[in-house]
C-alpha cells in the first residue's frame, strides 16, 4: 500500500492538558483536543496528506475560535473589526467564513445590537452626531439611517424650557453625581 511506503502510519496518540499529540512513523503532529474529537484517528490507521491538511485546518480554526472566544468575552465587536483581527492572524479566507459562520449561529456576532450598545455608549459620553458617524464608519457600520441620536442638547434645553413654564426665574442645571451628593 502506498500510505505505508510514506510512512504516514499513526504509531501513538498521547493526550495532554490542552494538546493531543499524534506521533507518525515520518513526524509528530501537535493539534488542539477539539479538533482531536473531529477525527477518528487510532494507532495503526494509515493518513494520507489531504487527512493530514484537513486535521491542520480543523486545528488552526479551533486555535482561532479560542481566541475569538477570549475576545469577544471582554467587549462586543463589530464583524468588520473580528475580520479584522482574524486577517490579521494571517487565516485564509475560507476559514475566516467557517469561524464567522459559527460566530453569527451562535449570535456572537450581531451588528444590530453592537449598534445599539455602541450608541448608548456615545451617549453616555455625550459625543456629537458626526464623531458617533465616524467611529461606526471605522467598525464597519455604514447603515446609519435608523440610529437615532440624542442630543444633549436638545435634553438640556428641554429641561430648561420645563423650568421656565413651571414657573422658575433662574435654571442651573446640576449633574446626576453632584445632584445626589446635595440630595
Amino acid at each position: 500500500m502506498q500510505l505505508e511506503r510514506n510512512g504516514n502510519v499513526i504509531l501513538d496518540i498521547k493526550e495532554n492538558k490542552n494538546k493531543v499529540t499524534i506521533t507518525l512513523e515520518n513526524q509528530k503532529l501537535s493539534i488542539s483536543k477539539d479538533a482531536y474529537k473531529e477525527t477518528n484517528f487510532y494507532i495503526g490507521k494509515p493518513i494520507n496528506e489531504i487527512d493530514l491538511e484537513k486535521i491542520k485546518e480543523i486545528d488552526s480554526i479551533s486555535k482561532t475560535l479560542s481566541y475569538i472566544y477570549k475576545v469577544i468575552s471582554k467587549k462586543r465587536y463589530s464583524e468588520k473589526e473580528i475580520i479584522n483581527k482574524l486577517h490579521a492572524k494571517n487565516l485564509k479566507n475560507k476559514e475566516i467564513f467557517i469561524i464567522l459562520d459559527i460566530l453569527k449561529s451562535k449570535h456572537l456576532i450581531d451588528d444590530e445590537l453592537f449598534l445599539i450598545e455602541f450608541i448608548n455608549e456615545c451617549n453616555y459620553k455625550k459625543y456629537g452626531k458626526l464623531r458617533i458617524i465616524k467611529d461606526l464608519n471605522l467598525k464597519g457600520i455604514s447603515e446609519i439611517d435608523k440610529v437615532e441620536f440624542i442630543y444633549q442638547n436638545e435634553i438640556t434645553k428641554a429641561m430648561e424650557e420645563a423650568s421656565y413654564q413651571a414657573g422658575a426665574r433662574e435654571v442651573f442645571l446640576v449633574e446626576k453625581p453632584i445632584a445626589a451628593a446635595i440630595g
